[in-house]
């Protein structure tokens, strides 16, 4: 799949902006983690885990985590309508603002993409010129009430030099038919590869989850005070215990 699409579909941009507002009455802004930003750069849930509005729902949870409508979208008719458009399972669906000056500095999330089964669209509220958004340092211009999709996958970065906020509604959709007919054909050897790829993200995502399990934290507890009493006693390079 190509890592951006423009879709041929608008929205209401005035009706979008007057849920916006709705949305930020209720004060609920957080400030995403990371450290690739340098900060000003908040978001309002409108779906997430469990349907909670503080900082734990607002994360993603992992693949089996149970994502639902948070009370401010239900106060937001306009934004539910285009939530409920996409006929597809969606994880978090959040209001991201970030502030004029601010930038969020070039990273990649690994599991938003095609290819994992997953896809992020962006939707702009309010936007300007002078907000530079970029995707493999190709710079992708998008307009209120227009509707994108990134490969976030790959390397990303967002400068915003104006004098105002910039607010995208951004969806992060799980891939099913209706999505898939949503979306470009992929050709047989894009699937193969596509294949391959999610392979490796979830072998690697499952040992993490397997390796964070609590009944390994015995045996990690035991490792650990072996690994303290060896360094304590000092090791020589033939393995043996070092001369005092």
């Amino acid at each position: 799949m190509q890592p951006v699409i423009k879709f041929e579909r608008h929205y209401d941009v005035d009706r979008m902006k007057r849920d916006m507002e709705v949305a930020l009455g209720y004060g609920v802004e957080l400030m995403n983690r990371g450290d690739y930003h340098d900060g000003g750069w908040r978001a309002v849930p409108l779906h997430a885990v469990e349907g909670k509005t503080d900082a734990a729902g607002l994360r993603w949870a992992g693949w089996e985590a149970k994502y639902d409508k948070t009370p401010i979208l239900k106060a937001c008719p306009y934004l539910e309508e285009i939530v409920d458009g996409f006929e597809c399972p969606k994880e978090r669906v959040r209001l991201l603002r970030l502030e004029p000056g601010k930038n969020i500095n070039t990273h990649t999330d690994l599991g938003d993409g095609w290819a994992m089964g997953k896809v992020r669209m962006h939707i702009p509220i309010v936007t300007h010129d002078e907000v530079y958004f970029f995707v493999d340092d190709e710079r992708v211009i998008m307009r209120p009430g227009e509707l994108w999709y990134c490969d976030f996958t790959h390397p990303h970065r967002v400068h915003n030099k104006s004098s105002i906020g910039r607010v995208h509604l951004v969806l992060d959709l799980k891939v099913n038919d209706w999505l898939r007919g949503f979306f470009p054909p992929e050709p047989l050897g894009e699937r193969v590869k596509n294949a391959v790829q999610r392979a490796r993200y979830f072998s690697k995502y499952y040992a993490r989850q397997a390796a964070d399990h609590p009944a390994l934290a015995p045996v990690k507890k035991q490792v650990k005070r072996a690994l303290a009493a060896r360094h304590k006693i000092g090791v020589g390079k033939d393995g043996g215990a070092s001369p005092s």
